[in-house]
């Protein structure tokens, strides 16, 4: 009786959560359709969000960067263990797949056309620490300092993507409080005082086993379309000197006996047709 319990409320929640995340794209929408008529901003939410108290969740997050306005939206899961590699991204870019667990939390982007190596081990606590992490962007005055929970710090995570930064803002200030675009800059420095700065296309990935913990990937970067397209230039190049030089043989060993002269006189004898060459000897 106590599973089946558990499995009603577990369908309840996500019947919830489904809810919730209907509402927030039909909230993109509706705001999308007043703003013409000077009536969107009776939709703008004046705090930031806040996640579900429950001490297990999984979230997807998108960002549409469609409109005049970036907006997050997300659908929570309760009680779902799926593979995060057998879900399907989005049509918005990047898809930020999010799961919390009693103590730690895992992390991972999907990206089309970006291919990574599966992180099948247990997310261990990653030793990487920051000192501060601040976003920037040209249309801000100041920047604000983002606060990334020690529960992402696990081999394996990767945060501070495009998605992630602008999920750290909704969830850590007021709409009002920052601008969101892909000019922004993340400034961040280590314990070890390493400093690294972020754009719109980079992000964070942990693992123990690299020098310093952690490193620095970008989203844009595909190492199969570059390995082809490398291919394809250097064939056409070789096949190109090939020819070149062939040609090049050939006409230094005709040429190697005769000076220029007679070889004007040749090449211009062999356009004479068999007519005329009679017509000169009679």
């Amino acid at each position: 009786m106590e599973s089946l319990y558990k499995q009603a409320e577990i369908k309840i929640v996500n019947f919830l959560f489904a809810l919730f995340w209907a509402y927030n794209y039909l909230f993109v929408l509706v705001e999308e359709k007043l703003k013409p008529y000077g009536l969107s901003q009776l939709f703008v939410i004046r705090n930031q969000l806040v996640e579900p108290n429950l001490d297990t969740w999984n979230c997807i997050t998108m960002v549409n960067m469609n409109l005049a306005k970036p907006k997050l939206i997300e659908q929570y899961k309760c009680g779902s263990e799926e593979d995060f590699d057998t879900m399907t991204g989005g049509e918005l870019g990047e898809t930020l797949y999010i799961r919390k667990c009693d103590n730690y939390r895992i992390s991972v982007i999907k990206v089309p056309g970006l291919i990574k190596e599966k992180f099948s081990e247990f997310p261990n606590l990653n030793n990487t620490r920051f000192l501060n992490i601040m976003y920037f962007n040209k249309a801000m005055k100041n920047p604000v300092k983002l606060n990334l929970d020690i529960s992402y710090i696990r081999n394996g995570n990767e945060v501070l993507s495009k998605t992630f930064v602008y999920r750290m803002l909704s969830y850590q200030y007021n709409p009002g409080d920052y601008m969101f675009d892909d000019t922004y800059e993340v400034h961040l420095m280590d314990f070890n005082i390493r400093k690294h700065v972020l754009n719109s296309s980079q992000y964070i990935y942990f693992n123990d086993r690299l020098k310093t913990g952690y490193e620095v990937r970008s989203v844009v970067n595909n190492p199969v379309s570059v390995e082809t397209s490398l291919k394809v230039d250097t064939s056409l190049k070789v096949d190109t000197s090939l020819k070149v030089e062939t040609s090049l043989k050939v006409d230094t060993n005709i040429d190697s006996n005769t000076n220029a002269d007679n070889v004007v006189s040749t090449n211009a004898d062999s356009f004479v047709n068999d007519d005329d060459k009679a017509a000169d000897t009679n």
